[in-house]
């Protein structure tokens, strides 16, 4: 996954590979680094990568949030997944009942120096299974400040009214549904949109 605020690009690595640097030749190893890679664009003949922040079970989408009142924007981070993997040399590690989504500072003035700030809880179902990672988290800001992680077996949303410190508000389940793909806020906040992936994407679609 992709994200772009001003000159800055963010990439997801969901991946674990034997070095946070670019490299023409394949990386592959696990464990390894996975997380958010950053770039400066300020010169798209000079692309520069600027910082790399290792994070637990890696990242296969995320969510740009401004927080420009202080001067950053943060990032929401999803895993498709998670499973028991040792800890790497750059520090990220991931067991089965990782339950959370991290959030990632980035400094607009120093975005080198992009960091995790914290994490916001999943919690549990009503029959107490741990709900784990987000696929996706939907975000909509203006005067609703809500985020929706599509997780598994259940979506969770948020009140983002401190976008670093996320409060659970409740959960979405579907009798269908075991692990959502997506989120989606109309533009007034009073509907949600999920999608989900029958067999992983894999089984019919409409049934």
């Amino acid at each position: 996954d992709v994200g772009v605020w001003g000159n800055l690009v963010f990439r997801s690595v969901n991946s674990g590979t034997a070095t946070d640097q670019c490299t023409t030749v394949r990386q592959s190893q696990t464990p390894g680094f996975e997380g958010i890679l950053v770039f400066d664009i300020g010169d798209l003949s000079n692309i520069r990568h600027i910082a790399s922040v290792p994070l637990d079970c890696g990242s296969h989408t995320h969510t740009v949030v401004p927080d420009l009142a202080n001067d950053r924007v943060l990032i929401y981070n999803s895993t498709s997944g998670v499973s028991d993997i040792p800890p790497s040399a750059f520090g990220n590690r991931c067991t089965a009942t990782h339950g959370r989504f991290d959030i990632v500072e980035v400094p607009l003035d120093a975005p080198e120096t992009a960091h995790v700030i914290g994490s916001a809880s999943l919690g549990v179902t009503a029959d107490g299974r741990q709900i784990r990672a987000c696929h996706d988290i939907g975000v909509i800001l203006g005067d609703v400040n809500k985020a929706a992680c599509a997780g598994n077996p259940e979506t969770v949303v948020f009140d983002i009214s401190d976008p670093a410190n996320p409060v659970r508000l409740f959960r979405v389940t579907s009798p269908t549904v075991t692990n959502f793909h997506s989120a989606a806020f109309t533009w007034d906040g009073k509907l949600l949109a999920l999608g989900w992936e029958p067999g992983g994407g894999t089984r019919p679609r409409c049934q």
